[in-house]
């Protein structure tokens, strides 16, 4: 059998049973296009995770220091400025305490930190400013709220 009347047979075969070769086609349309769809469904959620994994900022080290007798000073600070490849140091104290405004009270984390914590976590303000490198020279009593604690704390009083 050669190749010619191998051609015919088919053109044959699928005039005569339309209907068959309708529904073959049709099993094959949906067959690529749910490839397509898929695959493409999963170059997006990589690229999703990817962009997520990396506004998490993959240069952003994180030190801890807990229950040690030599405190850590703003000239390990300073020193750790220092390096080559330190962009940004922001110091952090945090702990768990009670605010009050009144009658109105609520339980918060509080982190004290300088005008660079701001940076290096990228964050946003709805209101107000941040600290600045000033209130850090100078020791000044400022503070940044979350938008919980703030509302907790001051949701009677005009904004």
């Amino acid at each position: 059998m050669n190749f010619l009347t191998s051609i015919q047979m088919a053109i044959r075969n699928i005039l005569g049973n339309k209907l068959r070769a309708f529904l073959t086609m049709l099993g094959i349309i949906i067959g690529v296009s749910s490839v397509i769809v898929l695959a493409s469904i999963g170059q997006g959620s990589s690229k999703s995770v990817a962009e997520s994994v990396n506004s998490l900022g993959t240069n952003l080290l994180t030190v801890n220091i807990t229950n040690t007798e030599t405190p850590f000073t703003m000239d390990n600070i300073n020193t750790v400025k220092k390096l080559n490849h330190a962009k940004a140091v922001a110091p952090v104290l945090s702990g768990n305490v009670t605010v009050m405004n009144g009658k109105n009270s609520d339980t918060a984390v509080v982190a004290g930190s300088t005008a660079t914590y701001q940076k290096i976590k990228d964050l946003s303000l709805a209101k107000g400013r941040f600290i600045s490198d000033i209130d850090t020279d100078y020791r000044q009593k400022v503070v940044v709220l979350g938008s919980d604690v703030a509302t907790e704390l001051f949701e009677n009083q005009s904004r």
